[in-house]
Order: C-alpha cells, then sequence, then structure tokens
C-alpha cells in the first residue's frame, strides 16, 4: 500500500475524531446552560433530543478515535516495514 495514501487517511481519521470532539463538547455546552436555566427558573432543561443527540455524538467520537488509534498503529507498521 501507498504510504502517502495511507498517511492522508489517517490524518482524515485524527481530523474527523477532532471534529467529532469539538462537536459532542458544544452539545455538552448546551446541555449544561440548558439545566443551568432550568435551576434558575429562565427556561426548560435539555430536551431528550438534546441529551439522546449528546450520547450518539459521544460514541461517534470514541469510535472515530478508536479508529485513529489503530490507524495511526497501521501507519508505523507499515513504515516499518518500508
Amino acid at each position: 500500500m501507498d504510504v502517502a495514501a495511507f498517511d492522508a487517511e489517517v490524518n482524515a481519521l485524527e481530523s474527523a475524531a477532532a471534529t467529532a470532539s469539538r462537536a459532542r463538547e458544544m452539545a455538552h455546552e448546551r446541555i449544561v446552560l440548558a439545566f443551568r436555566n432550568q435551576l434558575q427558573r429562565q427556561g426548560p432543561g435539555p430536551s431528550d433530543a438534546d441529551l439522546q443527540s449528546f450520547a450518539r455524538l459521544a460514541l461517534v467520537e470514541r469510535a472515530l478515535h478508536k479508529e485513529f488509534g489503530h490507524a495511526t498503529a497501521l501507519a508505523e507498521e507499515l513504515r516499518a516495514i518500508q
């Protein structure tokens, strides 16, 4: 396999994992704000959809980071072979 092509794939996975992390962090901030507003009687708490979306984002983030870790290990093995 072409090392440069594999490196590009690893970089794409790293970028996707970072994007997923930012999306999950933003969702977390919205949920915290909604709970804060609820406690201060300034609005409703987070919706079930907000919480479900956060959980899905966390799962996707975890899967992408795991895949990135595997791809990084494979890239190191590929470099060692060549």
